[in-house]
C-alpha cells in the first residue's frame, strides 16, 4: 500500500469536504436572489 498516496487522497477529501460544508452554510446565509437584470439584458440582442 502506498502510504503517502493514501494520506493524499485522504487530505484532499477532507479538504473537499470542508470546502462543500463551507459553501453550503454561505448559501443558506445569504441564498441567491432572482435577478432580473438578465431577462432585460436578454431583450436587448431582440432590439
Amino acid at each position: 500500500m502506498n502510504i503517502s498516496a493514501a494520506a493524499r487522497d485522504g487530505v484532499a477529501a477532507a479538504v473537499r469536504s470542508a470546502l462543500a460544508r463551507s459553501d453550503r452554510d454561505a448559501y443558506q446565509r445569504s441564498p441567491e436572489k432572482v435577478d432580473d437584470f438578465w431577462t432585460d439584458a436578454e431583450t436587448w440582442g431582440d432590439e
